[in-house]
């Protein structure tokens, strides 16, 4: 998102002494090797200035939840805004904007976006792991110099840098049984999350500018997480081979996302695998503990296990950053 800001809008108020600024522009998505097409096509955008010094008195908004989005292979958002020279403006960025309508408790206040979040389960069921969409938020913090000839283009653009706000679970279960044939093989029917956040208060401000006069970085904050259970069943089993191969559950190596969360050393939080044996009406079930484990935005975990005759046996957990999309003006971390 490149953002170049004019002279004030006349609807600020108590901007009469400021002077020529640069209109805000978004310039043409820059598409990566691995797509043609900007990673989301809309966002929702909302942002303030403020003077420095004035921090007893509230920002003046600029952005209201306004809805950017991609056409013609520019980004475009209706009601031109500008920047106002020598103020702080700050940002935040959002992707998908729906989750805004869903939940209640949306507020925009002193450049903190606050919204509450729930898990889109009917009954504590989901019908698919895709039901939960990949939350992406960016966010910018910057105090606006006055133009003059010396201002390069670039002094004019924000790159807004997305990063996810949920966690990535991954799993990629093997099944071996020296007791049975190479014919053999297991079916997982569904999994049960329990203990996990369900709905969750999330919070987001650009953090404060350091050194330098403008920053990217920003405070997240997950609270008042309300806890309870998931169940996600596979509407065709996912066949596991008596081979000792992992095999990944999700389809197109997927994923499901979940609430980041703290497991304290004492939870009873756990992930269950329901399975049956050569497609025998009899239910199994193993499952992994999760106490002492974290979940953490924007990271990915890939949880590795054989099943035996005795059981789950644990393999490892790899945690990741999610893989990484960039383009010219926005970036997806």
């Amino acid at each position: 998102m490149a953002c170049m800001l004019a002279s004030c809008n006349s609807d600020v108020p108590g901007t009469e002494d400021m002077g020529p600024g640069a209109e805000l522009s978004f310039t043409t998505y820059e598409p990566t090797r691995a797509s043609e097409t900007p990673a989301f096509d809309r966002f929702a955008v909302y942002g303030d200035i403020k003077y420095q010094t004035e921090n007893a008195q509230a920002p003046i908004v600029l952005f209201d939840k306004t809805i950017v989005e991609y056409k013609n292979d520019i980004w475009s958002y209706e009601d031109t805004q500008y920047w106002v020279p020598d103020r702080e403006h700050s940002f935040v960025a959002i992707t998908p904007e729906s989750i805004l309508n869903a939940g209640s408790n949306t507020r925009y206040l002193n450049s903190r976006l606050t919204y509450e979040y729930s898990i889109p389960a009917t009954g504590g069921n989901l019908s698919s792991n895709s039901d939960i969409d990949d939350i992406m938020v960016a966010t910018h913090r910057r105090f606006f110099k006055k133009i003059d000839v010396t201002t390069s283009p670039l002094d004019t653009k924000i790159n807004l840098k997305f990063t996810h706000i949920l966690s990535q679970i991954n799993f990629t279960p093997a099944f071996t049984d020296n007791h049975l044939g190479s014919d053999d093989y297991i079916l997982f029917h569904k999994l049960e999350f329990s203990g996990v956040s369900t709905k969750a208060l999330i919070d987001i401000l650009p953090a404060t500018m350091q050194s330098n006069n403008q920053t990217d970085d920003m405070v997240l904050d997950i609270t008042s997480q309300q806890r309870g259970t998931i169940t996600l069943p596979f509407t065709t089993p996912v066949k596991v081979e008596n081979n000792a191969i992992n095999v990944n559950l999700f389809a197109d190596n997927g994923s499901i996302l979940m609430l980041p969360l703290n497991f304290e050393a004492d939870s009873e939080a756990k992930i269950t695998f329901y399975y049956t044996v050569n497609g025998e009406d009899l239910m199994k079930q193993v499952s992994i503990p999760l106490n002492n484990q974290k979940w953490e935005s924007g990271r990915s975990y890939t949880y590795k296990f054989i099943i035996d005759r005795t059981g789950l046996k644990w393999e490892n957990c790899e945690i990741n950053p999610w893989n990484r999309v960039t383009g010219a003006e926005i970036t997806v971390d």
